[in-house]
């Protein structure tokens, strides 16, 4: 589903508003390839993947994330009808907050190295708008600082 899942910098990915620290701690194989990403001061950054997905098809999307400054992560995926469903992560407290547009599930798993697997169930539907998968800090903490974030790996 998702191209260069260990390399956030990789222009596959588009980045709004952040940079990417990449390979900035041990992700959960043990190897220095963990990216750390950094929102902006001031805004919201976001990092995002356009993928290719037929109609009306239910599938998993799941990256590893570990809290440094920000202990949250928005997950979502834009649906081809337009619809964003997707989740709020608290890596610390590994509780779930679903977005007004709920996935068919999700959920988190303890992983290796403080990194938790972060996975929403969902359906691509159908309609005009281009799919693609989103991640970012929740609009809830505020804005950015150019210096906190979190680690992510492994996008599937």
């Amino acid at each position: 589903l998702l191209f260069f899942s260990e390399q956030f910098d990789n222009s596959a990915w588009s980045k709004t508003d952040l940079v990417i620290n990449v390979n900035s701690a041990n992700s959960p194989d043990g190897t220095n390839t963990s990216d750390k990403v950094v929102a902006n001061s001031g805004v919201i950054g976001t990092l995002v993947q356009f993928v290719t997905v037929p109609d009306s098809t239910t599938f998993a999307v799941s990256i590893y994330a570990k809290p440094s400054e920000i202990e949250m992560l928005s997950l979502g995926f834009v649906q081809k009808n337009g619809a964003e469903p997707g989740a709020i992560f608290n890596l610390k407290t590994n509780s779930i907050t679903n977005f007004p547009s709920s996935p068919i599930n999700a959920y988190i798993e303890e992983s290796s190295n403080g990194f938790k697997r972060c996975v929403i169930i969902i359906n691509s539907n159908s309609g005009g708008t281009s799919p693609r998968v989103r991640i970012y800090a929740p609009s809830s903490i505020g804005v950015g600082d150019g210096v906190s974030g979190f680690f992510i790996w492994g996008a599937q």
